[in-house]
């Protein structure tokens, strides 16, 4: 219990129990487990987020952007395949540039950030992992 006690509290005698586990709990290191059905793996650091930007592009067109999805062990490919049925609109996939690990995004037609969100939530996504970004304005 030493290591969880400041300089001037060497002769304490009680520490609450909510305390002394936010001090325990501030000196662990931060993981996540993500699940793929029948496996679990336990990664260091915070867990990833998928971002969704939307965006104009040539004056009024808008579009909608997303990557980040291979932390999750979700296909772009797949997500955009279903993506361009439920929207009726196109989508594409390609590398994000200027990024030293390779990730995909999935570029889709329109503003379409409700219909991401809902198809990623199906997959098991919750919406605290999930950040969306206006750019039109």
């Amino acid at each position: 219990m030493a290591p969880l006690l400041k300089p001037e509290e060497n002769n304490l005698e009680y520490l609450g129990r909510d305390k002394l586990l936010d001090r325990l709990l501030d000196s662990c290191s931060p993981h996540y487990n993500i699940s793929t059905g029948t496996t679990i793996q336990t990664r260091k650091g915070h867990p990833p987020k998928i971002h969704i930007v939307l965006e104009k592009r040539q004056g009024r067109k808008t579009v909608t952007r997303f990557w980040g999805l291979e932390a999750f062990f979700l296909n772009p490919n797949e997500l955009a395949e279903e993506l361009r049925n439920t929207c009726a609109t196109s989508a594409s996939v390609g590398a994000v540039v200027g990024v030293k690990v390779p990730v995909m995004e999935v570029l889709i037609q329109g503003p379409q950030s409700s219909a991401v969100v809902e198809a990623l939530e199906k997959r098991g996504v919750k919406k605290t992992f999930i950040v969306v970004e206006d750019k039109r304005k």
